[in-house]
């Protein structure tokens, strides 16, 4: 699979960009946190991704908090269950000691469960997510 950084002076960049709208449809505030995260990747204060690979293309666009956290604020594509192992990996080979982020569809919580997430929070139907990456659960 193949990680690719998509950046805001791209032709595609819009186009790109829309492709993560589903992320925010659930929160009630969805347009607002979508133009805040564009405001973040074209300040880059956030950086956006593709990720690619067989059956699998997932968007996502993560910034560093609290120095050695990597949160994820918006992944939206195909195939999760396949592309999610590469992306922890990716995460962890840049020396981050948590990923962190937040799921909104249900189902899509097991997939990370799986993957060794815990769920730290759960109101009102936006689950608050954490894998840690220098414990066992890491990979």
């Amino acid at each position: 699979m193949k990680i690719a950084l998509i950046r805001p002076d791209q032709p595609d960049f819009a186009d790109q960009l829309a492709r993560l709208k589903p992320s925010f449809t659930a929160l009630t505030d969805a347009s607002e946190q979508f133009a805040y995260c564009e405001k973040l990747v074209r300040d880059k204060r956030a950086s956006f991704y593709h990720l690619t690979g067989e059956g699998v293309s997932l968007r996502f666009v993560g910034l560093v908090d609290n120095d050695s956290d990597y949160f994820v604020m918006a992944l939206a594509g195909r195939n999760l269950r396949a592309g999610l192992p590469v992306f922890i990996d990716a995460v962890k080979s840049q020396g981050y000691a948590r990923i962190c982020g937040q799921v909104t569809r249900t189902g899509l919580d097991r997939i990370y469960v799986r993957a060794g997430f815990r769920v730290v929070e759960d109101e009102g139907g936006i689950r608050q997510l954490v894998l840690d990456l220098r414990g066992n659960n890491g990979r």
